[in-house]
């Protein structure tokens, strides 16, 4: 698949560093290589590093679980996920300790019926040497059953990121439960 589109951004203001804008393009499901090339002008663009895709399939009785939108509704870019519901990505990750961020994903492919365990985490990136000397543990941990509606279920949680240190951190959403277990992880960023 490829997209080939204009899109039309007025001039940042002073102070502005960064750009955000989404294109939509459809795929099939599947593990995919992505390279996006953005151009500016007939003389200036740049081709940005290849990086996977995991795309799930939507339709079907085996469980997946969407890419993770982790976002602030003041910062993020926003997708209506129903006329009356808005998921936020951010699209880069970049915290305050204090700050609360929305966790959102889909679920596909669960059995009705069935309680699935949810677990949203959060460990820090340590050295090789920190987690010989006990680092990793989880700095937040959110767990619960919970029926999934099989289709497609919608899971969204605001995690308040509590004070923790300055640093670099794995998100990870776990959906488990029928015998099948999924789960994906995204990286955030702590500042001081």
């Amino acid at each position: 698949a490829s997209l080939d589109t204009v899109q039309l951004v007025r001039r940042p203001v002073a102070g502005v560093r960064q750009v955000a804008l989404r294109a939509e393009v459809v795929v099939p499901p599947g593990d995919h290589k992505v390279r996006v090339g953005v151009q500016i002008s007939p003389r200036t663009g740049s081709i940005f590093p290849g990086d996977s895709l995991r795309v799930p399939a939507v339709l079907g009785d085996t469980l997946e679980l969407s890419a993770l939108l982790i976002g602030q509704p003041t910062r993020g870019l926003s997708w209506a996920v129903t006329e009356a519901d808005t998921a936020w990505l951010d699209p880069v990750p970049v915290y305050s300790a204090n700050d609360t961020v929305t966790v959102y994903a889909e679920t596909y492919g669960a059995q009705l019926g069935t309680e699935y365990q949810v677990r949203i985490t959060v460990t820090r990136q340590r050295s090789g040497l920190a987690k010989l000397l006990g680092g990793g543990r989880d700095a937040i941990a959110l767990s619960e059953r919970t029926p999934l509606d099989g289709e497609r279920s919608r899971l969204r949680r605001a995690l308040a990121l509590g004070g923790l240190e300055a640093g670099n951190y794995i998100l990870e959403l776990v959906v488990e439960g029928g015998g099948s277990r999924t789960s994906r992880r995204r990286g955030l960023t702590i500042r001081d």
